[in-house]
């Protein structure tokens, strides 16, 4: 009988130590720990309430910084002449005007050849014996009033003269105005001519065209 009530009291305490064992084996785990949310090293400040006029236009935080401007170029004046160059240039006539033009002045001054010769005569009636150079300018202008072509000044140049007598000087000066001419080249207005007289003794050694210039309209003689 004392077998029987050990063997119960043996399996009574092998069935709790069973129990409790499936008991720990079905229970659930327990609850881990809440991991902490990463922080950052580096917290944003927080932000300070803005004192800022609305109205007023937004500045850049870097005042070294210039916003870039935009430049449109502007296109470089012309070069161009002014009404005044335009009105006095005017091109050179063409070489075979001016070389029948000279060929016409120098029948010319032939042609006053004998009134040349008249007031040396006159100077050596007096006594003079002359000798030199006189070098003599004329001015031949056309008259657009009349149309007629004539001369309108005479000159003595005194850089390439070197005889004295002036009663000489002054008849070989007015033997210019003698000179004649029908016309004048297109756009041509005056003609400014220099003739030479040399003398030797008394006697005329020379007497020839030695310049000639054409001027055109609005040019003042030189």
């Amino acid at each position: 009988m004392r077998w029987l009530v050990v063997g119960g009291l043996a399996a009574l305490v092998a069935l709790i130590v069973l129990w409790r064992l499936t008991r720990d084996l079905t229970a659930p785990p327990p609850p881990s720990e809440p991991v902490a949310a990463f922080e950052s090293t580096n917290p944003q400040a927080p932000s300070l309430p803005s004192s800022r006029d609305p109205s007023q236009p937004t500045r850049l935080r870097n005042p070294q910084i210039e916003p870039p401007v935009v430049r449109i170029p502007q296109p470089a004046p012309l070069d161009r002449p002014s009404s005044s160059e335009v009105a006095t240039e005017i091109p050179d006539a063409p070489p075979d005007v001016g070389k029948a033009m000279r060929s016409t002045l120098r029948r010319q001054v032939d042609s006053i050849d004998p009134y040349i010769s008249e007031c040396v005569a006159r100077a050596n009636n007096r006594g003079a014996k002359i000798s030199g150079r006189a070098a003599l300018t004329v001015l031949i202008t056309l008259d657009k009033e009349k149309g007629k072509v004539r001369v309108t000044e005479v000159g003595i140049e005194p850089i390439d003269t070197n005889i004295e007598d002036v009663p000489l000087l002054n008849c070989l000066r007015d033997a210019g105005k003698r000179m004649q001419l029908e016309d004048l080249p297109d756009g041509v207005t005056s003609i400014q001519a220099t003739h030479e007289v040399s003398l030797d003794g008394g006697s005329i050694t020379n007497h020839t065209l030695s310049a000639m210039e054409m001027l055109p309209a609005g040019a003042a003689p030189p």
